[in-house]
């Protein structure tokens, strides 16, 4: 995997990070050599099916719901969920019956058993969940520093109240040692020595204005192109690319 790039969009609630994601995949996508794909996958989507799974939502024709089916109101209390939120149940299942059993690191070891499903060498992955050092940890040990662009998203009055998660750091990541004595952790609990030796770390703010998603994504966009990993970097037309503000 580790011909393979990572985008890892980080940020608080409802400052843009999926609208950023989003845009950043087609810009890419048209900026990428014959035969490459950018692809999006977020790191919650399992933990989203099995949230539902285990609060038994279902869709009208009586499936389990999919990841997005409660995401347009996530912070609006549910008899379901015994008044708590979409979001806070979320929180509790990840924090209290997941992470206790198989570490924190788990969320990226899912992740990336997905990425090996769906990608190949030279395909870029967007996710726009990024929340824990702890979820970069495996994906660090299979791509490498050089391979993976954190980027922060600021802006919009959003801010990190009410969740778990907050703003990642390199040094988050690289000092990270998960603790949990947990019998059936998955992936390894910090950056693997050889991957701290060949450095590369790549990191970025960027601020998305109300009403101009397409500037904060032109700017990861430019980013990726100074390190090389695209074709025409600046051939896009940012007005198709920008589609409908999510």
């Amino acid at each position: 995997m580790k011909h393979i790039r990572m985008i890892l969009i980080n940020g608080p609630k409802r400052v843009g990070k999926t609208t950023n994601a989003n845009l950043v995949a087609d810009m890419i996508g048209r900026s990428l050599p014959d035969g490459c794909r950018a692809h999006r996958i977020n790191m919650a989507d399992r933990l989203k099916t099995l949230t539902n799974s285990i609060y038994n939502v279902r869709t009208p024709d009586g499936q389990i719901a999919p990841p997005d089916y409660l995401e347009a109101i996530k912070d609006q209390p549910l008899e379901i969920f015994g008044g708590a939120s979409f979001r806070q149940a979320l929180i509790y299942v990840s924090e209290v019956v997941i992470k206790p059993r198989h570490g924190k690191t788990v969320f990226g070891k899912w992740f990336l058993d997905t990425v090996n499903q769906v990608c190949k060498p030279g395909d870029v992955v967007i996710t726009a969940d990024t929340g824990f050092a702890s979820e970069i940890v495996p994906i660090i040990n299979q791509v490498g520093g050089d391979n993976a662009l954190l980027v922060r998203i600021h802006g919009m009055d959003a801010s990190f109240d009410g969740d778990s998660r907050s703003y990642v750091h390199w040094k988050h990541v690289l000092t990270f040692k998960d603790d949990t004595n947990a019998p059936f952790r998955i992936g390894d609990a910090s950056v693997r020595p050889d991957v701290l030796a060949r450095g590369g770390f790549r990191e970025i703010d960027v601020t998305n204005e109300l009403g101009f998603p397409e500037r904060s994504a032109q700017a990861v966009l430019d980013y990726a192109a100074r390190a090389n990993w695209l074709v025409r970097p600046t051939e896009v037309d940012l007005e198709l690319a920008k589609g409908p503000t999510l």
